[in-house]
Parts: structure tokens; sequence; C-alpha cells
């Protein structure tokens, strides 16, 4: 079971880059329009990439942990 949720995992990871890279050659540029003549044109696969970095970063952390070391994981040693 646990390997399944490595390939899942690791699937995910793999799918949002591929977007990424997608977007950075077939996607457009995001254009903010200020009001003193100033227009600025960054591209949109910035945007892009800084979201897939944070979401790989959660998607690794939670796809490719051991069960039972995560912090948020109960612990064995509960007492009541």
């Amino acid at each position: 079971m646990l390997e399944r949720k490595w390939i899942w995992a690791s699937l995910a990871i793999i799918a949002m880059w591929a977007a990424v890279v997608l977007v950075g050659i077939y996607g457009p540029d995001v254009i903010v329009d200020e009001s003193d003549r100033h227009v600025k044109v960054p591209a949109l696969a910035i945007v892009v990439t800084l979201c897939a970095f944070v979401a790989t970063l959660v998607l690794a952390w939670r796809g490719f942990s051991e069960p039972g070391t995560r912090r948020d994981a109960p612990s064995d040693d509960t007492r009541a």
C-alpha cells in the first residue's frame, strides 16, 4: 500500500512540472497596466512555478513520509 502512495505522489509531481513547462512555452503574459503609463509584463510561468514549487513541497512531505514520522500523526504512547 505504501508503494502506491509513492507512485501517485511521483506522478502528481511530474504532472505539475509538466504543466509548468507547457505554461512556460504556450502560456500568456500577465499584463499589469498602471495609471502612470507603466506596463509590467511578467510571464505567467513565474506565478505558476511558484505555486508548483509550494505544491511540490507539500506533496512530497505528505506523499513520501513514512507512517508515524509526520508531526501531525498521533504517537503510539498515548496515556489516558
